[in-house]
């Protein structure tokens, strides 16, 4: 299935545009930047939940919506995530850890990529990848996103994931690419 085709069959199964018009506003800011800083609007609240400082009541209702609206997926499919951390330096194989935030993936992995943050050009990206099963409860949020082709899929707060392994790959300019592997438990 290709990109676009997973996206409409994820928008279907997860039902957003029959949620209440709130929880769609609070979902679509979750996907939105700030038009002072360009920084995620997103940041401030897993950034929150992250050192469980309380939340600030835009962030509240984003939270809840995404915490509200969450369900089995329906799909098996992988999402990837860009992150800063080397997850090879922060877990062993068979390791379980509890996200503390939202966790942002899409099922592009050249989006993950853009969205990994390297210090400089050359520096190793690290993707989180990790694997849905239609059991697993995560929020697609295609039909309400700002960004749609991000193809944006939100694992929730509180997700146990088991780190597995990391494989060594390169972007398209051959740029090293750490792909650190999970799956939902």
């Amino acid at each position: 299935m290709d990109h676009q085709e997973l996206h409409n069959s994820l928008n279907k199964s997860m039902q957003l545009h029959k949620a209440p018009v709130s929880d769609r506003l609070a979902l679509m800011r979750y996907t939105d930047h700030s038009k002072r800083t360009g920084e995620p609007i997103s940041t401030r609240l897993n950034r929150s939940l992250a050192d469980g400082s309380e939340l600030h009541p835009h962030d509240k209702e984003m939270h809840d919506a995404i915490m509200k609206r969450a369900k089995p997926s329906g799909h098996n499919y992988s999402v990837y995530s860009g992150t800063s951390v080397d997850s090879a330096k922060a877990h062993k194989a068979g390791d379980v850890h509890s996200s503390k935030s939202h966790i942002s993936a899409s099922h592009d992995v050249s989006m993950a990529i853009e969205h990994a943050n390297r210090h400089k050009k050359g520096d190793v990206a690290h993707v989180n990848h990790i694997e849905v099963k239609p059991h697993d409860k995560v929020l697609f949020m295609g039909r309400v996103s700002k960004h749609p082709m991000e193809h944006e899929t939100v694992i929730p707060h509180g997700t146990k994931l088991k780190y597995s392994h990391t494989t060594h790959h390169s972007d398209h300019e051959g740029n090293p690419v750490d792909m650190h592997h999970f799956t939902i438990k």
